[in-house]
């Protein structure tokens, strides 16, 4: 009755609008076959349309769990494959993020939850049967891109929300992005068989296991997984590169602004991981009543809500963010399913000297920091200068539409300028993704008009660097 009579003072023009906006959401409920993909274990995933910057179809599948959930007593563990389902599995939302607290924010807040083992495949819409090989035979594989977020693996996520495909989907590549547990939830690590740590990196790399197994199932080609990240995420790239577990599972990689021989990625010296993991023990009561054993201390952690310890993890900062990760990666005991076993400074996996390896910095990476710490002459004066230049993450904007979650950015217009950078480091990365090499060709016999308008990116010719 109400709705009869709100029909009744509608216009023409607003009643044909509604007729429209009713006739687009039928549509899309009867969801395409583009948008139902069978796994290898017979499960159907049914996702959703999205659109790139220029308004290009996306099939998005979002919110694939990749393992079980880790709680109970598979907190603080490695991951478990979530395994098969049956039937259709509904891949149309993100999944929330991984618990956690961001101290570059200083959040007194805490967000997301433990059930956050998820990745999302974006896959172009155009068909593949329009990408042939030379031979003008054989549908051509989609390479593949995976982002393993920064944060200092103690923040961030992979969701759409903020590191979304608008941008890298504009081109012919498969974009996966992942969550992985973060914080002590992630890392906590006893130094012994019944924690040895690195759950986080642990989770990237059944990542990487799920990708070889079922990427085929969207057109992605197995055998072409670029890893890449900032910060954290970039660290984590040549952690896979030397760890024995993530092995054969990708064949590229790119870190930008962060790999695992810088100071703050580096393994924890020994016996610090150890008396952190007590440290927080004592601050629930979870004391330690054997010398040889820790598993009393770890199962009354489990029994702790994820959120209380998460809000603990500021008492472990000795001075404002120092040390600046409280729990990074460890170097494991020398036991079956070891992430890593050596620090990184002594000792590479061969088959990491084998792979095409991209890397650089921005100009002004400390600029994130210094720049906004205002000196008091600075407030009493009406507060610090603006500085310009290339900061810590800067890069992100260019790759990501992350512009759109930042306050005041997401109405502003980029400039031609900044249009013309975003191609270019796109077609940088992309490039990289397909060959190897961010400049295929010397520029000058080079058959892509494109590629002869970047800059030459010459390779080194030591590793590591």
């Amino acid at each position: 009755m109400c709705f009869s009579f709100a029909l009744q003072k509608w216009t023409n023009v607003e009643l044909i609008l509604f007729i429209v906006i009713i006739t687009s959401i039928t549509t899309d409920g009867r969801t395409s076959d583009k948008l139902k993909i069978t796994l290898p274990h017979g499960g159907r995933l049914i996702g959703r349309y999205l659109n790139t910057f220029s308004g290009q179809g996306i099939l998005a599948f979002l919110g694939i769990p990749y393992a079980k959930p880790p709680i109970e007593d598979l907190r603080f563990r490695a991951p478990v494959p979530y395994g098969p389902w049956s039937g259709d599995l509904m891949a149309t939302t993100d999944s929330p993020l991984c618990t956690q607290r961001d101290p570059y924010r200083r959040d007194e807040s805490i967000s997301g939850v433990e059930d956050c083992l998820h990745l999302n495949v974006y896959v172009p819409e155009r068909p593949r049967s329009l990408l042939v090989d030379a031979n003008m035979t054989h549908p051509v594989l989609f390479p593949v891109m995976v982002f393993f977020h920064g944060g200092g693996w103690q923040c961030g996520s992979g969701t759409r929300s903020f590191y979304g495909p608008d941008f890298l989907l504009e081109h012919d590549v498969i974009y996966i992005g992942a969550n992985f547990r973060l914080g002590p939830l992630g890392f906590l690590s006893t130094e012994q068989v019944d924690c040895p740590g690195n759950n986080g990196l642990k989770d990237q790399s059944l990542v990487l296991r799920w990708i070889n197994e079922n990427i085929a199932s969207f057109g992605g080609d197995p055998k072409s997984v670029t890893i890449f990240g900032e910060s954290a995420g970039g660290a984590s790239g040549t952690y896979h590169m030397m760890s024995p577990l993530s092995k054969g599972l990708f064949h590229r990689v790119i870190s930008q602004s962060g790999v695992n021989l810088d100071a703050w990625a580096q393994p924890a010296h020994p016996g610090v991981a150890r008396s952190r993991s007590i440290q927080l023990g004592k601050m629930f009561k979870c004391t330690k009543t054997n010398d040889e054993s820790y598993i009393e201390m770890l199962d009354c952690l489990r029994r702790v809500p994820a959120e209380e310890i998460t809000r603990k993890f500021y008492d472990f900062y000795l001075w404002d963010t120092d040390p600046m990760i409280p729990f990074p990666p460890v170097i494991e005991p020398d036991i079956p399913g070891a992430f890593i076993t050596k620090h990184p400074r002594d000792e590479y996996e061969p088959h990491a000297i084998e792979l095409p390896w991209m890397t650089g910095l921005t100009f002004d990476e400390g600029a994130l920091k210094s720049a906004s710490s205002a000196s008091f002459t600075e407030i009493f004066k009406g507060g610090a200068e603006n500085y310009y230049g290339v900061c810590h993450a800067e890069e992100l904007q260019y790759i990501f539409p992350i512009a759109k979650e930042i306050p005041n950015f997401q109405t502003a217009i980029p400039t031609e300028d900044e249009l013309e950078i975003r191609r270019v480091i796109l077609k940088l990365w992309i490039n990289f993704a397909r060959t190897g090499n961010p400049t295929p060709g010397d520029g000058k016999d080079n058959t892509s008009a494109q590629n002869q308008l970047l800059p030459q990116w010459r390779p080194a010719d030591s590793f590591p660097l």
